[in-house]
Order: structure tokens, then C-alpha cells, then sequence
């Protein structure tokens, strides 16, 4: 399964369920905090959550600050060892074996498509 992210301006990029959890709590690491999403059409009682691709939609501030924070996270010189902490993190909390991230210019090119979408304004994740 994955979470597909559509930008304000058509532009789109995509994660697995693991690697956008990583995104967030990776950013909530150099400090961002989620504002909460805004219902999907049709949804009453929307608890604002983040991860499950149900078509809710991320403000343009929260996403500003979301970018930013990855941005910050990417340039840290601590990245790796935030990385790790991160991925035990998830592994506590989902119960299952989270890597943490390799920074390959692959997938640094990857996360920062998705900072520029980001960076645009709100987004849709599905």
C-alpha cells in the first residue's frame, strides 16, 4: 500500500505506508507540528490524522511548515542518527521492523520533489 500525494498545482509523488510515516515523525524530529488535516469530502467526525490516505487535505501553512522542517531535517549534520532514532521509534510503535532512512541521492531527490510540492501550497494525500 502506499500514500499518494497530490499538490495544488498538479504535481504529484508518492510513499510506501512505512516511508510516509517516516516523513512526518522524521519531521516532527526538527520541529514541526501537524496542524491536523482537513476533512476529506463525504467525512463527518474527522479526526484530522495524517496517515490514512483517505483524500484529506494538508493546509498550505502546515505544509509550509511540514517543508520546512524537512528541509531542516535534511541539511542536519545529525540526520543519520535522527534517522535511526526515528526508525526505532516507529518499530516500538507499529511492532514491526522500520530501517531508518538511506540518504541516497535517490531517494534525497525523492523527499525533496516533495518538499517543493510541499513548499506550493496545500496538498491532498490518497
Amino acid at each position: 500500500m502506499s500514500v499518494d500525494v497530490y499538490g495544488n498545482s498538479g504535481e504529484e509523488t508518492f510513499f510506501s505506508n512505512a516511508g510516509w510515516a517516516f516523513v512526518l515523525n522524521f519531521a516532527m524530529e526538527y520541529g514541526w507540528h501537524p496542524a491536523e488535516t482537513m476533512a476529506p469530502p463525504n467525512h463527518k467526525d474527522w479526526d484530522g490524522n495524517y496517515d490514512a490516505a483517505e483524500g484529506q487535505t494538508i493546509s498550505a501553512s502546515d505544509a509550509e511548515a511540514l517543508a520546512t522542517a524537512l528541509s531542516r531535517g535534511l541539511d542536519a549534520p545529525d540526520r543519520s542518527e535522527r534517522s535511526k532514532e526515528v526508525a526505532a521509534k516507529l518499530t516500538h510503535e507499529v511492532g514491526a521492523s522500520i530501517d531508518a532512512f538511506e540518504f541516497s541521492p535517490q531517494s534525497v531527490e525523492h523527499w525533496k520533489n516533495f518538499i517543493n510540492i510541499a513548499r506550493k501550497g496545500s496538498f491532498v494525500i490518497w
